[in-house]
């Protein structure tokens, strides 16, 4: 009896460790065809120099079917923040305009006496943006299970809103 308990523990540890990094965007999806040559295109975004992320423009075709997908990557570049997380094309007008709403969040918003703004990702990448009290926080947690939250001041969310406006238009431009 114990050795099954223990097997059904370490099954479900297993089970619980596989979904953490489970592939939930197109583009990481395609990113793993086998059986196909891919072509992967990159163009990172200026001006992001003050984001604790690397934005970059990304295009993967599969040169058999001539088929394209388009994302945005955003690779963590500090140290309690080194995931990447992909938002696929499709997403990308709802996350910008999320980020905006989020931006502007404050307590006239609701007649209670916190609030919480947030915008999720195909991907599980999250931006919130929330008070307790007089204070509003915001913070940025990469779409992994297990990633850090990273807390962020208005100008960062302002940066990292501009940073995807230019993005998708590299995205637009090569298409």
């Amino acid at each position: 009896m114990k050795t099954l308990l223990v097997a059904l523990t370490v099954l479900a540890a297993l089970v619980a460790r596989a979904q953490t990094n489970e592939i939930r965007t197109y583009f990481e999806a395609r990113k793993h065809y086998t059986d196909a040559p891919l072509l992967r295109g990159m163009s990172d975004v200026q001006g992001t120099q003050s984001l604790f992320v690397e934005v970059r423009a990304e295009m993967l075709t599969n040169l058999r079917g001539s088929n394209t997908v388009r994302a945005v990557s955003l690779r963590g570049r500090v140290t309690n923040y080194t995931d990447t997380d992909y938002i696929d094309y499709d997403e990308l007008n709802g996350l910008i305009q999320g980020l905006q709403y989020i931006g502007q969040a404050n307590h006239t918003m609701t007649p209670l006496d916190n609030f919480e703004a947030i915008y999720r990702t195909r991907s599980g990448f999250t931006v919130s943006k929330t008070s307790d009290g007089g204070n509003a926080i915001i913070v940025i947690k990469s779409g992994r299970d297990d990633a850090q939250k990273v807390q962020v001041q208005d100008y960062v969310l302002n940066d990292l809103t501009q940073a995807l406006i230019a993005a998708k238009a590299k995205l637009d431009a090569a298409k």
